[in-house]
C-alpha cells in the first residue's frame, strides 16, 4: 500500500511502485476509550501524505490482522517503504488532514520504514 498526491497534477499521472514492503506498528499511550474521552484521533502520514485510518484499518484487516489493536498495537502489514509519521491529534483537527502536512511536536513519532523491516511508532499525547 502506498499513498500518492495526485491532486496538483495537470498532466498524465505516472506512478512509481515497488513490490517491496514492510510492516508498520503503532503503539498508543492510551486505550480507545481514553482517546474517545479525550477527543483524540490517530493521524498517519506516509511520505507527508495523510492516509485515512479507515484505509489503513481495511488494508490491515484484508491482510489478516484483527480489527482494532492487539496487545496495545495497531499493525499494518505490507506497506510501501518510506517516511511515516503517526500523531495523536484533537478530533476537531481531523477535518484539516487532507489539506495539511504532518503535524510536528509532542504528540507525534516518525521514522523511516526500510523494505522487509518493521517500523514501530509510539506517538504521545499532544500538548
Amino acid at each position: 500500500m502506498q499513498a500518492f498526491d495526485a491532486a496538483a497534477q495537470e498532466q498524465a499521472l505516472s506512478f512509481q511502485i515497488t513490490e517491496e514492503g514492510g510492516d508498520l506498528e503503532i503503539r498508543l499511550p492510551l486505550t480507545g476509550d481514553e482517546a474517545q474521552r479525550e477527543s483524540l484521533v490517530l493521524a498517519v502520514f506516509q511520505n507527508g501524505i495523510p492516509v485515512p485510518m479507515s484505509v489503513l484499518g481495511r488494508w490491515a484487516y484484508d491482510h489478516g490482522q484483527p480489527r482494532g489493536d492487539v496487545d496495545g498495537a495497531f499493525r499494518v502489514p505490507e506497506v510501501a517503504p518510506g517516511q511515516y509519521r503517526a500523531c495523536l491529534i484533537p478530533r476537531e483537527m481531523e477535518i484539516l488532514l487532507p489539506w495539511s502536512s504532518a503535524p510536528q511536536g509532542g504528540g507525534c513519532d516518525s521514522g523511516l520504514l526500510a523494505p522487509g523491516a518493521t517500523l514501530s511508532l509510539k506517538p504521545g499525547r499532544p500538548g
